[in-house]
């Protein structure tokens, strides 16, 4: 008899620790879901935010890279304008101090010609970022 409960007992808590490990990939893959769901939603609020600031669509294309993703505007256009299409849209010009992000970000653009949130302080003799920080690049 005791071994029957003792059996009884291992089985309940193999069972429990499936349910366990089944319930917590589960949520792994909900988290994913949601963050896909996140994505998606921002791309969408983006693309509606510039058609409702600038009363037509620009056209770009995503690209994703681990948790960041990039909207290119395919425009040809000066700084100046470039960032205010940007601001328009409620995005902002690229800053980034990270050598490998800046070279996968060109290996998706074509033409090769670009814009990013860096511009010279001609007073301060020196590159900064469209929110004044100093760039290390």
């Amino acid at each position: 008899m005791d071994y029957i409960m003792k059996n009884e007992c291992n089985l309940k808590e193999q069972i429990f620790n499936n349910k366990s490990t089944e319930c917590d990939a589960l949520k792994d893959h909900l988290n994913s879901v949601n963050s896909e769901w996140k994505r998606c939603y921002g791309e969408t609020k983006i693309v509606l935010d510039c058609i409702q600031h600038t009363g037509k669509r620009v056209e770009g294309h995503w690209f994703c890279c681990g948790i960041k993703c990039y909207y290119f505007i395919m425009d040809n256009k000066s700084w100046n304008r470039c960032k205010q299409t940007c601001e328009d849209c409620s995005l902002s010009l690229l800053k980034t101090d990270d050598d490998d992000e800046l070279t996968v970000l060109k290996s998706q653009l074509y033409p090769k010609t670009y814009w990013i949130g860096l511009s010279y302080d001609r007073g301060g003799k020196e590159w900064q970022w469209i929110d004044s920080g100093s760039s290390k690049l």
